[in-house]
């Protein structure tokens, strides 16, 4: 079974960073040239956009399938597989009931957009790991 939250989202978000990559460097330019904005402003604008791209680019997957035993993810810019047996927990972001949390019991948890087709990849979870617990928001 696969899921896929955003349809598009494994090249659009690496191309709306590029558009963002290529203003950043003309804001630098243009304020170490003396007209372009406050230097907070851009320092601002350089972490806003560090934080979004690591978010949106390295953990936030956009594609979710189990096949068979395992369970593979993908972000825009990384993949990887896990067994189910390694999941412990799936919950819903305390910052947002439309992110879900896929909690491991090694490594780090992923991070998956709550849409329409996401209960049906959670129910083939639990089905393939019996000790996952799923909290409900």
């Amino acid at each position: 079974m696969s899921y896929r939250p955003i349809r598009g989202a494994r090249w659009a978000f690496p191309l709306l960073f590029a558009v963002f990559a290529v203003a950043a460097v003309a804001l630098v330019a243009a304020t170490l040239r003396g007209d372009g904005p406050p230097l907070l402003f851009l320092l601002l604008w350089l972490g806003a956009l560090g934080w979004n791209a690591y978010w949106f680019l390295l953990r936030v997957c956009v594609e979710l399938r189990v096949d068979g035993p395992q369970l593979e993810w993908a972000t825009p810019l990384r993949r990887g597989t896990v067994s189910l047996l390694d999941v412990a927990l799936i919950r819903r972001s305390r910052l947002s009931n439309q992110l879900a949390v896929i909690e491991l019991r090694t490594g780090r948890p992923l991070m998956v957009p709550v849409r329409y087709g996401f209960a049906a990849v959670e129910q083939e979870i639990v089905a393939g790991s019996p000790g996952v617990e799923v909290e409900e928001p």
